[in-house]
């Protein structure tokens, strides 16, 4: 992930008022991601978040892995302005043969 991604990120963090050991922690936790999509589209942050968690819950260990998810949904909160809990309830399939 690129230096100045990671920056605008600490700062949001910051801004929010995260601890300094959680805003480490996350930062750690991303830092060796791909960089993310340049948009703020909802749709293609969260099919980015969903991604990133897969390759995070492969590699971590279950504590260690909420603390990734927790970043990245930090993440797709400060680049949409929106939960992604919140998102995901609203644009995910009811069933499985339902596309959305």
């Amino acid at each position: 992930m690129k230096q100045e991604t990671i920056y605008q990120f600490r700062s949001y963090l910051k801004d929010q008022g995260y601890a300094c050991s959680t805003i480490a922690a996350y930062i750690r936790t991303i830092s060796d991601l791909e960089e993310p999509p340049d948009t703020t589209d909802p749709l293609i942050l969260m099919a980015y978040v969903e991604c990133s968690a897969d390759i995070k819950r492969r590699s971590l260990t279950p504590s260690n892995f909420i603390s990734a998810r927790g970043a990245l949904r930090s993440y797709f909160l400060m680049k949409t302005g929106v939960r992604f809990r919140d998102f995901r309830k609203q644009h995910t399939a009811i069933d499985q043969n339902d596309p959305l």
